[in-house]
């Protein structure tokens, strides 16, 4: 028959691959083309050999006693956990499918695979560290100085590439001693290692359920002395926020690149957003003269 004849001739096919594909490039155009698009990430650039990390502007404060992730994360010390001691950690990710998360399985997220924010029960004692693989195991290690006493929080925050959506786990471990406790208030300076650092909300106060805007200042207190910044993760500022009872957290980078950098006042700009009023520390980080350096504040979410 004729139709037969045309469904085997060389035109038709080439002709229906070519309609075939006219039609869903539009599709194919829309479709997300780098791992920060599927994040709802904006694009930064590339890392040291050609790893692409992403920037993100979001302000939500991730409340993990109301959202749940599919990942588990196991956690045991090396070393008993004493304060002011150096302790070392394993660390694992298990999917909800019961496979542990591999390094080549997780995207490279301001310019590390991993983020782990712990903090003491006080809220007083704040690390920001990034695990190494052991070997292609699966399994992680890290090392941190607790300085506290009492039940430390572990919040983890990876990209599985297969998803390509962040996904958040929690863990816990002791250290020795009798834990502190929150003492809230509010005090937005802080002076650290010689910097001083001044955190101005955008609207004179913080209110609960909106993008509030977040000033950092990073001064030093000699007269014209210049504040040389070096970056860390990707950015010269990041800052962190806990509420009282460590539900969760916000990880917060900058809204822009900072103002006045190499002179005698930096400033950048954040965003923090929350499902709770209350007491929340909140920790910058900065990094000057190859060191890291924390710098806590005191504030309040008003109703």
């Amino acid at each position: 028959m004729w139709y037969r004849r045309l469904a085997h001739s060389r035109l038709f096919q080439v002709s229906a691959l070519a309609f075939l594909f006219a039609g869903i490039y539009p599709l194919l155009r829309s479709l997300p083309n780098a791992e920060c698009a599927f994040l709802h990430y904006d694009y930064v650039g590339e890392a040291a050999g050609g790893a692409e990390y992403c920037g993100t502007n979001e302000a939500a404060y991730l409340n993990l006693e109301r959202l749940k992730f599919p990942v588990e994360v196991s956690l045991d010390a090396v070393d008993v956990p004493r304060p002011g001691e150096r302790c070392e950690f394993n660390i694992s990710f298990t999917t909800s499918r019961g496979d542990l998360l591999k390094p080549w399985e997780l995207a490279v997220v301001h310019t590390e695979k991993i983020h782990l924010l712990l903090v003491d029960p006080s809220l007083e004692d704040y690390h920001h560290v990034h695990p190494e693989p052991i070997g292609m195991s699966g399994q992680y290690r890290f090392a941190m100085t607790p300085q506290r006493s009492g039940s430390y929080k572990l919040f983890a925050e990876i990209v599985p590439l297969v998803s390509r959506s962040v996904v958040v786990g929690k863990a816990t471990f002791d250290v020795t001693g009798s834990a502190g406790s929150p003492k809230p208030g509010d005090n937005y300076r802080s002076e650290v290692e010689g910097f001083s650092f001044v955190l101005v909300p955008g609207g004179g106060r913080l209110l609960l359920g909106v993008n509030n805007l977040l000033h950092l200042k990073v001064m030093l207190p000699v007269a014209d002395q210049l504040v040389q910044l070096e970056k860390v993760m990707g950015t010269y500022a990041h800052m962190v926020a806990f509420d009282e009872n460590r539900n969760g957290f916000a990880h917060m980078h900058p809204l822009d690149e900072g103002t006045g950098l190499g002179t005698a006042e930096s400033s950048f700009g954040f965003s923090l957003n929350t499902d709770t009023a209350g007491y929340y520390k909140v920790w910058a980080q900065i990094r000057s003269g190859g060191r890291d350096i924390f710098a806590p504040f005191d504030v309040i979410i008003d109703r």
